[in-house]
């Protein structure tokens, strides 16, 4: 049995911009809430830029058949947008 990473944990998960470096995943920077003191005006007070996890990033290069190398889903990982309904 093969070991994927738990996107769920990771997505729970904050990340500094190094993390970013990793191009199996799909990264969403965080912006800093003005209302919380580790923050000033629209930076952090410690000048490090933070990011959350979003997804895999289901590179070509991780295709094992019809699975992901790295996170076990079906390869291709296909989001599902739902338009509205027809009437």
């Amino acid at each position: 049995m093969a070991n994927y990473v738990d996107l769920d944990e990771l997505r729970s998960r904050v990340f500094f911009e190094v993390a970013t470096t990793d191009d199996r995943f799909v990264w969403e920077e965080i912006s800093p809430d003005p209302g919380i003191a580790q923050t000033t005006y629209d930076q952090w007070t410690d000048g490090f830029r933070r990011f959350r996890l979003l997804d895999c990033a289901h590179r070509e290069v991780d295709r094992d058949g019809d699975l992901c190398t790295h996170c076990g889903h079906e390869f291709p990982h296909t989001v599902w947008k739902t338009r509205g309904s027809k009437q």
